[in-house]
């Protein structure tokens, strides 16, 4: 929690105890990112989905926008997976998409 409060307080990413240097690394991925926006949620609102975006010069980004009135119930930041089963499908419709053409890449081998 305490990393996270700091990258809300400076927009910078960075771990304690990390050497990582995240903010390099975000600008060097460059697979395809898909943001999802759920309306009226107060801890993701559109400046801070284009705040991140913005650090990821060269993936390939996907945004969803995911109204409230797509939801039998008003969603928010953790109950989107739970309340909105349409939402969910699609999610897992990417992430398994995603995941068949990572299993048919062509890796070296490692022997």
């Amino acid at each position: 929690m305490l990393d996270w409060a700091d990258q809300v307080r400076t927009g910078i990413y960075r771990a304690r105890r990390s050497s990582t240097d995240y903010e390099t690394a975000m600008k060097n991925v460059r697979v395809e990112v898909h943001f999802v926006e759920v309306e009226g949620d107060m801890l993701a609102p559109p400046g801070c989905v284009n705040h991140l975006s913005g650090k990821l010069p060269n993936a390939t980004i996907t945004r969803w926008r995911y109204a409230q009135q797509a939801s039998a119930t008003a969603l928010n930041h953790f109950s989107w997976a739970r309340e909105s089963p349409g939402l969910a499908e699609d999610v897992a419709a990417v992430i398994l998409r995603t995941e068949d053409q990572v299993a048919t890449m062509q890796r070296p081998r490692c022997d």
